[in-house]
């Protein structure tokens, strides 16, 4: 199913050149642009989880230059 550009996924309403492009793939306007307000099915928590993961590596240091 191809969903209107023109229109929001959410409430059909015409969205001209203010629609909000989701990273679910849709395009909503004002009043449901947050994901919040459209039942979005990215999963934003996991996308976030594996970007700071790989943006803060882990710092440790030598544990034999420590020692007396």
């Amino acid at each position: 199913m191809e969903a209107n550009r023109s229109r929001c996924f959410g409430c059909n309403k015409r969205v001209g050149l203010l629609g909000f492009e989701c990273r679910c793939g849709y395009v909503f306007c004002a009043g449901h642009r947050h994901a919040a307000d459209h039942a979005c099915s990215f999963d934003y928590a996991s996308m976030d989880k594996a970007r700071l993961a790989s943006q803060n590596p882990v710092v440790a240091a030598s544990k034999l230059e420590n020692r007396l």
